[in-house]
C-alpha cells in the first residue's frame, strides 16, 4: 500500500459519505425506518443528524446499501484502513511521527480504531494529515 492509494481510498469514501448524507438529510424524518437498518436507536440517529462527525464507516456503508448507492468506496476503505498501521511502521520514525502528528493519530487511537470502527471525524483528520504530509514529501 502507498500513501497515494490510501488517500485515494479515503477521498473516494468521503465522496460516498457526502452522497449518503444528502439522502439521509432528505430522509431524517423517517429515523424510525432507519433504526433496524443501522442497528441504532432513534436518539442515536438524531444525534448523528446533529453531529455528522459521529457517523462510523460501517454505518455509512449500511446507509449506502439502504439508499441503493454503491458501497464499493466503503468496502475499499474498510479493506485499506487495516493496512495503515503496518504502513506507518515501515516508515522512517521521523516521517511516521510527522504523519501521526498531522493526522492527530496516536498509536493508541489507531489501535482503538482498528479494534472498533472509524469515526468520520477521524477519517477527515487522516485525509487532512495525509494530504499535508504528502505535500511535504520530496518528489
Amino acid at each position: 500500500m502507498t500513501a497515494q492509494y490510501l488517500l485515494e481510498s479515503l477521498l473516494s469514501f468521503q465522496n460516498t459519505y457526502r452522497v449518503v448524507m444528502r439522502h439521509f438529510n432528505d430522509d431524517v424524518r423517517n429515523a424510525r425506518i432507519l433504526e433496524p437498518v443501522l442497528g441504532l436507536t432513534n436518539n442515536s440517529i438524531r444525534q448523528r443528524y446533529n453531529k455528522p462527525q459521529l457517523w462510523r464507516v460501517t454505518e455509512i456503508r449500511r446507509l449506502a446499501v439502504h439508499y441503493s448507492l454503491s458501497e464499493s468506496a466503503c468496502i475499499r476503505v474498510q479493506e485499506t484502513l487495516p493496512q495503515l498501521q503496518p504502513y506507518l511502521q515501515q516508515l522512517p520514525s521521523r516521517q511516521r511521527r510527522r504523519l501521526e502528528r498531522l493526522s492527530q493519530l496516536s498509536t493508541r487511537k489507531l489501535t482503538n480504531r482498528m479494534a472498533t470502527d472509524w469515526l468520520i471525524a477521524d477519517v477527515n483528520e487522516l485525509i487532512t494529515g495525509l494530504t499535508n504530509w504528502m505535500a511535504d514529501q520530496p518528489v
